[in-house]
């Protein structure tokens, strides 16, 4: 199936630039353009259209820093087609996933919900294309909408349920069940069977030791669910995997897909026409160069 380009990409192709630094408002008005994330899309047309209005596109690039823990949130983000991890510090010094976000969710809930720093870290996993908010305007737009305020608090219910999930996951499951798990909520984010990933990085993720993951791996990929070369990770057999994998996975769906189901209704009324987004833009080559710093934020 061929896959969409980032969506910045697509907004750069609508645009028609003025001055640099300036906030561009003249788009071509018969390009539709994808919102692709879940949050946004569940909104009224015309709310939606507004929340647009003080994005930006914003690239993912592996392995950056976008929240430290404990620092003060400058940002939120809206994923696209990149996903998140969301990581507890233990002992000041090692790091545990907890969470994920993808196009599913957001990164930054906290803001929501009132306080103004991370209590998590985040690191992009994936990377991808976002839509980017400053926290001012997001809390002003939170204030103002209603049917923003329903949308995120059923996420957070969702996402209080991965975070639950995860904790009894880490105590209780053995380590291939976890690993299948995981790689089936990065693909689920990732929209693609191919992603990369370390065996270094795999084991802070799941809070194990190295060797624990090189011997899940080789037994999963022994048995043909997936194929593993210098970091590049292929599902080969995802229904296999599905079958290895612990039951926090499907616990997990079963919350996604009530978020989803609500996305879904709103599916035919996303593809907003270009002239509506009055997002600021960017040029490409400046977006990229943001994906190669760390944006403590």
């Amino acid at each position: 199936m061929q896959m969409e380009p980032p969506l910045s990409w697509a907004l750069q192709s609508t645009l028609k630039r003025g001055p640099p630094g300036a906030r561009e408002r003249r788009f071509t008005r018969s390009v539709r353009v994808p919102v692709n994330n879940h949050l946004i899309e569940m909104l009224p047309r015309k709310e939606r259209i507004d929340f647009l209005s003080i994005c930006e596109p914003f690239v993912l690039g592996l392995s950056e820093t976008l929240f430290e823990a404990g620092a003060p949130t400058k940002h939120v983000y809206f994923p696209i087609d990149g996903f998140v991890s969301l990581l507890a510090v233990v002992d000041d010094a090692s790091l545990l996933e907890v969470g994920m976000v993808g196009r599913e969710g957001m990164l930054g809930i906290h803001v929501a919900l009132g306080a103004l720093r991370s209590p998590l870290g985040a690191l992009v996993q994936g990377p991808g294309a976002a839509w980017r908010v400053p926290v001012g305007p997001f809390k002003k737009e939170l204030e103002r909408s209603a049917a923003l305020r329903r949308g995120l608090n059923r996420y957070v219910a969702v996402l209080m349920s991965q975070l639950a999930s995860s904790a009894a996951c880490a105590r209780y499951h053995l380590i291939s069940p976890r690993l299948a798990r995981w790689l089936l909520m990065s693909q689920d984010r990732a929209q693609s069977g191919r992603f990369f990933m370390t065996q270094e990085f795999l084991s802070y993720m799941l809070g194990v030791r190295r060797v624990g993951v090189t011997s899940a791996a080789s037994k999963l990929q022994q048995r043909g669910l997936i194929e593993y070369h210098r970091g590049e990770m292929k599902v080969l057999d995802r229904a296999g995997l599905e079958a290895e994998a612990c039951s926090c996975y499907a616990t997990d769906q079963i919350a996604y897909a009530a978020l989803s189901q609500r996305a879904n209704d709103h599916r035919l009324d996303t593809m907003l026409p270009a002239a509506a987004i009055v997002a600021a833009s960017r040029p490409m080559g400046e977006l990229r160069e943001s994906s190669h710093r760390s944006t403590k934020s």
